[in-house]
């Protein structure tokens, strides 16, 4: 009969680091396939043939004040004719998910002796962030969309760990430094200003922890109020255009009580049917839990400095508060825009969110059942836990992100995509090059689910807008897509 042997521990770990590299691997290779859409050249038209400055205040003049995204527009690599940079975005970006995440969880567990167990619950999270995240496409391999959501959610990643650290200083009667205070400010304006939905988002966040600390007379209320303040006044940015320049754009803001009725309804209906889903549905997620549970063993010796330096939350409280916040982020996208509408990206940003949230709960639980749940443990055969750790393996690479993502690179679809795609920006860089200035491209027959996303341009110039962002972008006349049944202009002439 197999015993707790160091080999056994050692086989155990090494097969969950191996499932995790696993979720994560094809996501950094598929970069290697990514490409730029017709809405990813619009972006990139105005700072191309103007400048930073100038792009960013022009989206501002025109009622787009998320200014912070737009800055990232403008410095993208498609800016400087830079395309092969393109394939590098998702590769920063899969780097900063797992840097901010191993970031946070350094100031949750708040000790050097646990900095290993920190990054390996990082690299986990990261796995099944990959695995179950509704739209791989929206977080990595869409600019105009990471741009927007993704690297928000990176900053709000930075913005928990700051606070948390922050928080830690006031338990323990220390001065939070103007240095810590004032890069909160920072990630504040940086997050507010990369999206409209972070505006309801991180008042309602700030505003909750400042009455919940003011109830229990904890010094930490003025902490929070002082950055629900922060929030407020750079909030309040978005509504400059409205007031003094309401005559440069037809875009107006306009509100009534049913907009704003539907859209609490939906927000907090889809809210709740994900969350059913990510836990419920989430099978590696509940083996995981178990796991971390069974490896409570690792921070046992630990047990009485880490509990000295963990912010402890009161779950009557934090369950409803993770909710709401949760909920928030989708009330601005549907009094925006079409209630029908599935908002992928924004529950991407649900997701992650969520899967901090339970595993901090988590460890709040077993902590504060340390006792029971380490006897738990340590009564557990190295076989049954053996048995977990291949469920938990087993599970998370059966995900439907996780095949697709490899069917997508061992089919060929993602090469056969990416050769299309070079195929017609060596047909636009000979127009370019010709008098008539004038590409004839065609369809895109292959896209891989992992890679591709809409829009694109359409035979007979259908939406005429991302003809016209190819165009402008690569200083063309026109750009003409040929149809998927080859019945072509061509044959025309």
């Amino acid at each position: 009969m197999m015993t707790n042997h160091p080999l056994w521990n050692f086989l155990r770990r090494f097969m969950l680091l191996l499932a995790a590299l696993y979720c994560i691997f094809p996501f950094i290779i598929l970069a290697v396939y990514a490409n730029p859409n017709a809405e990813d050249f619009s972006h990139s038209f105005l700072p191309k043939v103007s400048s930073v400055l100038y792009s960013v205040f022009d989206f501002f003049k025109n009622k787009e004040a998320r200014i912070f995204t737009n800055l990232l527009y403008a410095l993208n690599p498609l800016t400087f004719g830079f395309k092969e940079g393109y394939k590098l975005l998702p590769l920063i970006l899969i780097f900063f998910f797992l840097t901010a995440l191993n970031v946070l969880f350094k100031n949750i567990f708040s000790i050097k002796e646990l900095s290993n167990f920190s990054g390996f619950t990082a690299l986990f999270i990261l796995s099944l962030f990959f695995a179950g995240m509704p739209s791989p496409v929206h977080a990595l391999y869409w600019m105009s969309s990471s741009f927007n959501y993704s690297t928000s959610l990176i900053l709000w990643l930075f913005l928990l760990s700051q606070i948390l650290a922050s928080i830690k200083k006031i338990k323990d009667f220390e001065l939070v430094k103007v240095k810590s205070l004032f890069m909160g400010v920072i990630l504040i304006f940086c997050i507010v200003l990369s999206n409209e939905i972070y505006i309801i988002t991180l008042t309602l966040f700030f505003f909750m922890l400042f009455v919940f600390a003011f109830i229990r007379k904890n010094p930490m209320s003025y902490f929070f109020l002082t950055y629900l303040f922060v929030t407020l006044s750079v909030s309040s940015i978005y509504l400059l255009p409205h007031i003094i320049m309401s005559d440069l754009s037809p875009v107006v803001i306009s509100f009534n009580s049913s907009i704003i009725n539907a859209a609490l309804l939906l927000s907090v209906k889809n809210t709740f049917f994900n969350l059913v889903s990510w836990v419920f549905l989430n099978p590696s997620l509940i083996i995981l839990s178990l796991i971390f549970i069974f490896m409570s063993s690792i921070i046992y010796p630990y047990s009485s400095k880490l509990k000295a330096k963990f912010v402890f939350v009161n779950f009557w409280f934090y369950i409803p508060f993770v909710f709401i916040i949760l909920a928030s982020l989708l009330i601005p996208y549907y009094m925006f825009r079409n209630p029908e509408h599935q908002p992928q990206r924004i529950f991407n940003i649900q997701f992650m969110i969520f899967l901090v949230a339970w595993i901090y709960g988590l460890f709040n639980f077993i902590l504060r059942n340390f006792k029971k749940i380490d006897s738990f443990a340590l009564n557990k055969s190295a076989l049954f836990k053996l048995i977990i750790s291949l469920a938990f393996v087993v599970s998370i690479i059966a995900t439907k992100n996780i095949k697709v993502a490899y069917s997508d690179i061992f089919s060929g679809k993602a090469a056969a995509y990416n050769n299309e795609m070079n195929k017609r920006f060596d047909v636009i860089s000979n127009a370019q090059n010709s008098s008539h200035k004038t590409a004839v491209v065609e369809y895109i027959e292959n896209r891989p689910q992992s890679l591709f996303f809409p829009p694109e341009i359409e035979p007979e110039r259908a939406v005429p807008m991302w003809n016209e962002a190819y165009e402008n972008y690569f200083s063309l006349k026109e750009i003409i897509l040929l149809n998927h049944h080859k019945d072509s202009i061509i044959n025309k002439r």
